[in-house]
């Protein structure tokens, strides 16, 4: 357990400004979302391991959750981030990784927003 490197607030934050400025315009274009959602995947992973002071990396969608879990994370944090990261995992390995154009995208970028929220009042 524990984290090392910078303070872990202004990497979260730093991590947020990443985020927020690889959002697409246009949640329309494949190639754009699928970008999206790695850059997502990867970024949601890494400001939980920040928030929780934990290692993320290799972890699943399903190993997220249970490592929030096993660190009595708040439930509606640990629900938004499984789903989030399912989505991104579904879109990226699945096979129907193009039914997640469009809404499905514009859902997930809208819930990473929200786990960026409840990260920093959690801080």
């Amino acid at each position: 357990r524990g984290r090392r490197g910078p303070d872990p607030r202004k990497a979260m934050a730093a991590i947020q400004d990443r985020w927020s400025q690889s959002v697409p315009g246009d949640f329309n274009d494949a190639n754009v979302v699928m970008d999206f959602y790695g850059r997502s995947y990867a970024d949601v992973k890494e400001y939980l391991g920040y928030l929780f002071e934990t290692h993320t990396e290799g972890l699943t969608a399903e190993d997220m959750r249970e490592e929030m879990g096993r660190l009595a994370a708040n439930p509606d944090l640990t629900e938004r981030a499984s789903k989030v990261l399912a989505t991104c995992e579904n879109a990226r390995y699945g096979r129907n990784g193009k039914e997640l154009i469009g809404d499905p995208a514009r859902g997930v970028a809208h819930d990473i927003r929200e786990i960026f929220e409840t990260g920093a009042r959690l801080m």
